[in-house]
């Protein structure tokens, strides 16, 4: 995996686990050729909406 994330870091200063999840292909993450598609966009703010109110009860 070429993306590149500061999780290493935040779980050591923390002790937590993490989840990370977003649109697109990790293979470009980062890259020259990053790109995301708008339907893979319009989903993942969808999951994030869900995730936030079942957080919040």
């Amino acid at each position: 995996m070429s993306a590149s994330t500061k999780r290493a870091n935040i779980r050591a200063m923390a002790g937590t686990p993490i989840v990370l999840y977003g649109p697109g292909p990790s293979s470009v993450s980062h890259t020259a050729d990053e790109y995301v598609e708008l339907d893979e966009v319009v989903k993942a703010s969808r999951i994030y909406t869900l995730a936030t109110l079942d957080l919040l009860g």
